[in-house]
């Protein structure tokens, strides 16, 4: 997991890191620069300012495309599912950009517990 900071630690103008809202859904008002408008980035930026309790720091990292057979890339996100605590399940999402936002499709996770992935 990216290290993750208080927003109000973080600098103005620090490349490193990201801010996402708390209470995020399907990566909405995630402020990777490379994705997103300079309007946008403003508007991240300025409600992080406003209310910091709702957000938190993620040191940026780079998301590096798969590639599929036909040779389109794709960035890809895993999350898990978790109910009291506990993990619950997986879900995938890809998306031909480097932030998993709205714009992404859903895909299947497929887990398999221990021995030969032939077996069933």
């Amino acid at each position: 997991m990216p290290e993750t900071k208080d927003p109000k630690v973080i600098k103005p103008g620090d490349d490193d890191w990201i801010f996402k809202p708390a209470f995020g859904r399907v990566g909405g008002g995630i402020s990777i620069k490379e994705a997103i408008t300079e309007k946008e980035r403003l508007q991240i930026t300025k409600a992080v300012r406003r209310n910091p309790a709702g957000w938190v720091a993620q040191r940026k990292f780079t998301s590096l495309p798969l590639t599929d057979t036909k040779g389109e890339s794709f960035h890809l996100c895993v999350g898990v599912f978790t109910v009291n605590g506990r993990s619950a399940g997986f879900y995938g999402r890809i998306s031909p950009l480097p932030r998993i936002d709205d714009r992404a499709e859903d895909i299947p996770v497929l887990v398999f517990k221990g021995g030969n992935q032939n077996e069933r």
